[in-house]
């Protein structure tokens, strides 16, 4: 976790909560390209494949 950006980890924040990329972009004042960029870069620095694993690591059971 302590790989991620500021903005990586307010991503990750909204994912965990559930919020669409649509709404995650809305939020944040980027595009929904810059939040797929940021999500997949966290899913890489993280190690993980899918949004479950994902989700795992986040809430720290992984």
């Amino acid at each position: 976790m302590a790989q991620l950006s500021p903005r990586e980890r307010q991503v990750l924040d909204l994912v965990v909560a559930s919020k669409p990329n649509k709404i995650i972009a809305d939020i944040l004042g980027i595009s929904i390209k810059t939040v797929e960029l940021h999500r997949s870069n966290m899913m890489n620095k993280l190690g993980v494949r899918s949004l479950p694993e994902l989700m795992k690591v986040a809430l720290g059971h992984g």
